[in-house]
């Protein structure tokens, strides 16, 4: 029995399986430390935010909605694929090209263009959530994909290519 189950054990083991990378764990998980080190007054303010959100992607709290922008690119949002990474080339690192050469941001943010990188999009949204003049619709965008981007990020297969 045993020389029948180590043969099988080690073909099973070289079987080509997917890899699911980050997926929505790791983007909850960088949502939960960075809710963690949130001061209470940072924390009642996304709250309040979040608490105006009426989409149901995925559940309204913080570390559920990390994962919304994926959920949003795969319902149809296909325009916003490209804001997730920001492929620098291994052999060759030029943040511009990765970029799309840094498209003039549009007004707002979360209207495009769609040939953007994960970069430009975090620097519009930080702003526009820092902006008190921001519509509190666009806040929330911002929020949700901010949320998001700063997982992306933190993932080297979003931020590297070759």
């Amino acid at each position: 029995m045993k020389r029948c189950l180590l043969p099988l054990a080690a073909v099973v083991a070289t079987l080509p399986c997917p890899a699911l990378a980050w997926g929505d764990k790791g983007h909850e998980i960088i949502a939960a430390i960075a809710r963690d080190r949130l001061t209470p007054q940072a924390r009642a303010f996304v709250d309040a935010i979040l608490a105006t959100d009426s989409d149901t992607l995925t559940a309204p709290d913080m570390v559920a909605r990390a994962t919304w922008a994926d959920k949003w690119r795969d319902s149809g949002h296909r325009e916003t694929a490209s804001w997730h990474f920001v492929d620098l080339e291994l052999s060759a690192p030029k943040l511009a090209t990765a970029c799309f050469n840094f498209p003039k941001p549009s007004d707002p943010p979360s209207a495009g263009p769609s040939q953007d990188c994960v970069v430009d999009k975090i620097d519009e949204f930080e702003k526009e959530l820092g902006d008190p003049g921001t519509a509190p619709a666009e806040r929330l965008l911002a929020l949700k994909y901010l949320l998001h981007f700063v997982g992306d990020v933190h993932q080297p297969l979003h931020s590297s290519d070759n």
